[in-house]
């Protein structure tokens, strides 16, 4: 799940990162200001460290992917959980197919690629190109459909170009290079015959769409799947667990929907690619979250939300909604402008108690800050307390102040920046007690 945008595996995961979606520029936070000397301490000594009780994990805008379970669990239904999240959007249709290139090898000097059949005799195709025309090709058969692969590819720099090494199922190793290399296996929409995976060294597999790998630079490899991002991409979109309410998995195929044909177009120069495989953008698990489960229950579930939905968005007056979403949040939604910079009207301050229920395993945490850290932070010999001293609309954390024995320091900002400068998974920070 986003944490977002942290999503929950890549803020480990955004989230959880917020984890997200990237969000808008933000400026830098405000540095420790002195303020007014405070009243004398007397001998009190400084404690040891800091406990910091919490609530959500992510950024906090737009939908929190545990409230929309809790809302689903309720008997809420799609259109009235991405309202509740959303305020004054509404469903609309876009079935624009178009293809989108993901990124699932970034800036990388060297990886590997292995053919795995789903059906005996699946075919790998490994070509060079030039100029868009495939000037040397090699391949790789899978005899047999097992959990093993059949054959690798290493694929690395040549020059300007790219060179790839294509060992057979035989163990025999030939070379083709060329401007890109493309990868292609059966079963695809682009190559008839036995169904197949292309297994990266990641671990990550995929079953749609074809591999092009471009040269980045003086040494490094950008590696995208092309693939359709209605009938294809969405299919593989790792951001909610399966297992969940219909009425949340259809809510969350939507708003990734919405999210990726919002952000897609255009070519990212750092990537190659229209999208990144991450919560810089959205996981794209690929075929391991259509296939999850014993004989795919749980990827079914997911499928089926996505199909359910075919071409289903949110949008606000004629345009596609910014779609944000995150883990959870501490029972309240944050205004955009307090998170990040933009002040966007359907992206508003809700209560959302759906968050902190029982099913939340971040309904509460606690995390600890030191006394060298707190030092640090607030540019003070020694940290006595600290106090939560302002707060965005929400509850989002705005500002901190911490009292020394000589001198009283604040630190303030946005609160996604005051989120990441203390290390927190949320901005909703409820206490800090002194450890002795």
């Amino acid at each position: 799940m986003r944490t977002h945008r942290l999503l929950v595996a890549a803020a480990s995961a955004a989230v959880l990162v917020v984890a997200s979606l990237a969000g808008p520029a933000i400026a830098e936070p405000t540095a420790a200001a002195p303020l007014a000397v405070p009243q004398k301490q007397g001998a009190e000594q400084p404690p040891r460290a800091f406990e910091l009780t919490g609530s959500g994990w992510g950024h906090g805008v737009g939908l929190s992917q545990y409230g929309a379970q809790a809302m689903a669990k309720a008997g809420r239904t799609t259109p009235q959980i991405l309202q509740h999240y959303y305020r004054g959007t509404e469903l609309g249709k876009n079935n624009q197919g178009r293809l989108v290139d993901v990124n699932v090898r970034y800036q990388t000097s060297r990886f590997t690629a292995a053919l795995r059949a789903l059906q005996p005799g699946a075919v790998l195709e490994v070509c060079g190109m030039r100029g868009g025309t495939c000037v040397a090709k090699r391949r790789i058969a899978d005899a047999t459909a097992d959990a093993a692969t059949a054959g690798q590819v290493v694929v690395e720099r040549s020059g300007n170009g790219v060179r790839a090494l294509v060992t057979n199922a035989r163990g025999r190793t030939h070379t083709v290079t060329g401007d890109t290399v493309r990868m292609r296996w059966t079963g695809t929409r682009y190559v008839k015959g036995k169904n197949a995976v292309l297994r990266l060294d990641t671990g990550r597999e995929y079953r749609h769409g074809r591999l092009w790998v471009h040269p980045y630079g003086s040494g490094a490899l950008n590696a995208v799947v092309r693939l359709n991002l209605q009938r294809e991409y969405l299919r593989g979109i790792a951001e909610m667990p399966s297992s969940w309410e219909t009425a949340a998995l259809q809510a969350q195929a939507i708003i990734a929907r919405t999210y990726a044909l919002r952000v897609a177009p255009g070519i990212k120069s750092d990537c190659r690619c229209n999208l990144r495989d991450s919560v810089v953008n959205q996981v794209y698990g690929g075929w391991g979250k259509e296939s999850e489960g014993t004989n795919a229950a749980y990827g079914k579930r997911w499928v089926a939300a996505v199909v359910a939905t075919r071409g289903t968005v949110l949008r606000y007056g004629s345009g596609l909604a910014e779609t944000f979403y995150y883990s959870s949040s501490g029972g309240s939604t944050l205004n955009s402008e307090d998170v990040w910079s933009a002040e966007v009207p359907y992206l508003r301050a809700v209560n959302d108690p759906w968050s902190i229920t029982a099913d939340n395993p971040n309904r509460s945490w606690t995390t600890t800050l030191s006394q060298a850290q707190a030092r640090e932070l607030f540019n003070l010999k020694q940290v006595l307390r600290i106090e939560i001293t302002g707060r965005h609309t929400g509850g989002g954390l705005r500002e901190l102040t911490a009292y020394g024995p000589k001198a009283t320091r604040r630190i303030s900002g946005k609160a996604d920046q005051m989120r990441i400068r203390l290390g927190l998974k949320s901005s909703w920070l409820n206490d800090i007690a002194a450890v002795s």
